[in-house]
């Protein structure tokens, strides 16, 4: 492969690319496999374009203790969106699944909101397709509302399917389903067999929904040290959930001894895995300055991650956000529109504010005064 790949050969270049993306029979080596991957892409060489755009997408780790350091390279969202719109252009159905994933990702949220028509479209075509992650993703959607109805019918209908191609993510969402009812009648029996089931076979967010059973007793006996174990494991994989679980621990001091600096950095991974939750909890501590230095502009930053996914109090936030000038210019217009979605998701306390946002609104402007002229004496 080195020698084809020294020849130029993109096919070469994307195998030689593989084995250091992988650490096969070479020294793992991401900075090494993208450089690869950029000479197979600039061939023209789709697998290597769709490989390259999820490096830029999600970023190398630094790697200084390699013979040459590297440093870290940071994700690079616009490349990452141009390079998957590339692959996709021949219908290519993981590329156009993959772009769909990375629209929803973007930290933009202006730009996410703008895409989403697009990003429907695409796990449409790819669930047409037969894609089981496209169905994992797009049950999310329909969960949550975001660029279509909310259809708790047609969640389970996608997560039935992606279960049934072997998607190891849609086990635990499907048992989560099945225990509170979504799309069909509560079946917590059969809930708790799908959790145990996952977790036995390593699937994270199922470790982390089998230890709520066994912090809060329910169906099971109570049992916090397997808890923990099963949250510990779940975090370990970078299951958000099982991250902010140990973090409210933390904080709250109950289940685990209190430190404000644990929790900070848990709740700062699974805000980075796009748990509202987490994100509204992150923004607090900015804004409180517990765990970590007081910032009001990270503050409003997580607020607004927090409120892109409806969080009540993120939104609510968000809008005190606009109309106090905490971390953002003051903008009555901006703090009215999030207050109201704020209120509208059931946080009362943003009828006050709402009210005060706009009394704002209604002020004129105020103008300068105008300068005074002063001729000179004669």
């Amino acid at each position: 492969f080195d020698r084809a790949a020294r020849q130029g050969l993109p096919e070469a270049q994307y195998n030689l690319a593989l084995c250091f993306h992988r650490g096969t029979g070479v020294e793992y080596d991401r900075h090494r496999a993208m450089e690869l991957l950029e000479k197979a892409s600039r061939q023209g060489l789709t697998e290597a374009t769709l490989l390259l755009a999820q490096y830029c997408r999600d970023g190398v780790e630094a790697a200084p203790d390699q013979t040459i350091p590297r440093p870290a390279i940071a994700p690079d969202y616009p490349r990452a969106v141009e390079l998957f719109r590339k692959a996709a252009a021949g219908n290519h159905p993981d590329a156009e699944r993959e772009l769909a994933l990375t629209l929803l990702r973007n930290p933009d949220l202006n730009m996410r909101q703008t895409a989403l028509p697009e990003i429907v479209a695409l796990l449409e075509k790819a669930v047409q397709g037969g894609d089981g992650r496209a169905m994992l993703a797009l049950s999310e959607l329909h969960f949550s509302g975001t660029g279509v109805p909310r259809d708790e019918k047609r969640m389970l209908e996608l997560l039935r399917r992606a279960e049934k191609l072997g998607i190891a993510e849609a086990r635990p969402r499907l048992a989560y389903a099945l225990e509170i009812g979504l799309g069909a009648p509560p079946d917590p029996v059969q809930a708790l067999a799908v959790y145990r089931e996952a977790a036995e076979d390593g699937v994270p967010l199922a470790q982390s929904r089998l230890a709520n059973y066994y912090l809060a007793g329910r169906g099971v006996a109570q049992d916090i040290p397997r808890a923990l174990e099963l949250y510990r494991q779940a975090a370990a994989a970078g299951d958000p959930n099982a991250l902010l679980h140990l973090a409210k621990f933390h904080q709250e001091g109950t289940v685990l001894e209190r430190n404000d600096q644990q929790a900070f950095l848990l709740l700062l991974q699974a805000a980075k895995r796009d748990l509202a939750e987490a994100q509204y909890l992150l923004a607090r501590a900015f804004q409180e300055g517990r765990g970590t230095p007081a910032d009001e502009g990270a503050a409003f930053y997580w607020y607004g991650q927090a409120a892109f996914r409806h969080h009540p109090r993120a939104l609510l936030e968000l809008g005190r956000c606009h109309l106090e000038g905490r971390g953002t210019a003051v903008n009555p217009e901006q703090a009215e529109t999030f207050l109201t979605l704020a209120l509208e998701n059931g946080a009362e306390e943003a009828r006050e504010l709402l009210a005060r946002a706009r009394n704002r609104m209604k002020l004129p402007e105020a103008r300068e005064t105008p300068k005074l002229r002063l001729t000179p004496e004669r």
